[in-house]
């Protein structure tokens, strides 16, 4: 397994890691962080959010389309969901491998209900089973 780390010092707008130091945009967020970001803005039907995103010392955006609204039902129960679909917007050897739908509540929670990911090997699905404590 490949583990990178890096750092982020958001007053000085700069992203370091074991190699090098990168100047980075304001709002940078990492893989994992840009799906808690998403969550926090403001999701209309039809519209795009871009936001930065820093991964292996390389900043490249990655854009959320707002697809449609759309019931579905998984183990944790029945959901109003917005349905996202992120795809990166870079230049140079960053490419997309496969694609991604994320299905978020529409409320103002919007909690991850449901991801499916196109891979070379098939789809990975992953389905919200349970709800507690909110």
């Amino acid at each position: 397994m490949c583990i990178r780390d890096s750092f982020f010092d958001n007053t000085k707008n700069i992203a370091y890691n074991k190699k090098d130091t990168t100047s980075v945009p304001i709002y940078i967020q990492d893989i994992l962080s840009i799906f808690y970001f998403i969550r926090t803005q403001n999701l209309k039907l039809n519209s795009e959010i871009e936001i930065p995103n820093f991964d292996n010392g390389k900043v490249f955006n990655v854009k959320f389309k707002v697809q449609r609204i759309e019931n579905i039902s998984v183990d944790a129960g029945k959901f109003n969901c917005i349905v996202l679909e992120p795809s990166l917007n870079s230049k140079g050897k960053v490419k997309p491998k496969g694609t991604m739908t994320l299905w978020l509540t529409n409320d103002k929670k919007k909690i991850p209900v449901l991801i499916k990911t196109r891979i070379k090997a098939g789809t990975m699905t992953a389905k919200l089973k349970k709800i507690e404590g909110l």
